[in-house]
């Protein structure tokens, strides 16, 4: 949660569809590549989040993600945030790192090699990343496919409607 809450409007490369990490755990900064969906939710978020700096006075604010007032969102506002999705979508969630590991299983499920996923992760050792090798797991990625979130998730949301 730390690095998302450390991102800076500077740090989305809209045109590649990447994010840049500043690396402050690892000391490595990388970017990484935003799926489709979330490329256009953050096409759909930064003009909202223009208007909230604008409604606050607070003119070019270098965070990318804000909360209600218009401020920096902290780790923890956006725990309780994903918590709120979780409630809503009927999930069960271990913890917020469990979406790190589900979404790097998933990619070794597809088919995504070892090396690339190690990149993306910013591990400094492939031997790091071998262990979501045990969780991947194809059957679990087919039902995946058929949870509820994905219906939830491809409603037309309100921007703001999560930001505490």
């Amino acid at each position: 949660m730390g690095s998302t809450s450390r991102l800076n409007l500077a740090d989305w490369q809209r045109d590649e569809k990447l994010l840049k990490l500043d690396g402050r755990k690892t000391g490595r900064e990388r970017s990484v590549p935003v799926s489709e969906g979330s490329w256009r939710c953050m096409g759909a978020y930064l003009p909202e989040r223009q208007n909230l700096l604008e409604k606050h006075g607070l003119g070019r604010d270098p965070a990318l993600f804000l909360n209600r007032r218009g401020q920096r969102l902290s780790g923890e506002q956006l725990a309780v945030m994903v918590h709120r999705l979780v409630k809503v979508a009927d999930v069960p969630l271990v913890s917020l790192h469990h979406f790190r590991h589900t979404c790097a299983s998933d990619l070794l499920e597809s088919g995504v090699s070892l090396p690339e996923v190690q990149q993306m992760l910013g591990h400094a050792t492939v031997v790091t990343t071998t262990r979501y090798l045990q969780i991947a797991d194809p059957e679990r990625a087919r039902a995946m496919r058929k949870h509820p979130l994905n219906d939830f998730l491809g409603t037309a949301v309100q921007p703001l409607e999560c930001i505490p």
